[in-house]
């Protein structure tokens, strides 16, 4: 039978994937709506997954239209819908996620570097005021964004809160990031002393 190939590219025409017969055949798939494609591309920048609801950032519709591009978007194979208990949610949750790796990759890699970074931008900011995300994983988001003084305020939120063997696996970045790039510069007195004091005694 037929099945999905990781490939999704954004041309002038949109957003559209290929399939492959059993014959090894390509077809082309028309191009994705706008909105379903701005919900792939969401959910591929991000690369975990999100509830539902956080898809609102992306798309303003009606909530039916949203779950009805959902359902497509699953029934073509492009994400995977799951049943979670999320640790800041008291009941379990709808989640999506991209379903391989090399179909987020694919699809993010179509996307125009302004585009992109402003998902990361809103990736991050949903992780600061609409669900506690790791500040690592906010952190993250800024630095893709460009966003180094907002990711700076994300690396001291960390560095603030974790032990020594929690921060260990982020030292490099934290110090190739924010010292040697500068931009921790940017930040108040007291959030820079900090900064400068947890790395140095790391």
């Amino acid at each position: 039978g037929a099945f999905r190939t990781a490939l999704a590219q954004r041309s002038g025409r949109g957003v559209h994937t290929v399939t492959m017969d059993g014959a090894g055949e390509a077809q082309e798939s028309p191009p994705l709506d706008e909105d379903s494609a701005r919900i792939l591309e969401l959910l591929s920048v991000a690369d975990i997954a999100l509830p539902v609801d956080m898809l609102r950032a992306v798309f303003p519709g009606a909530e039916r239209e949203l779950y009805r591009r959902v359902h497509a978007l699953a029934g073509a194979g492009l994400i995977a819908i799951e049943t979670r208990r999320l640790p800041f949610r008291g009941n379990p949750a709808m989640v999506l996620r991209v379903p391989s790796r090399s179909l987020g990759e694919a699809i993010c890699a179509g996307i125009p570097e302004t585009r992109r970074q402003n998902l990361h931008r809103t990736i991050a900011r949903m992780g600061d005021e609409r669900a506690p995300f790791a500040p690592m994983f906010v952190y993250h988001h800024y630095v893709a964004a460009g966003d180094g003084t907002a990711a700076a305020l994300a690396a001291v939120s960390f560095l603030r809160e974790s032990t020594r063997e929690q921060r260990a696996p982020f030292l490099d970045a934290l110090v190739r990031d924010l010292i040697d790039g500068g931009v921790h510069k940017g930040l108040a007195y007291g959030e820079r002393l900090l900064l400068l004091t947890r790395l140095g005694d790391d």
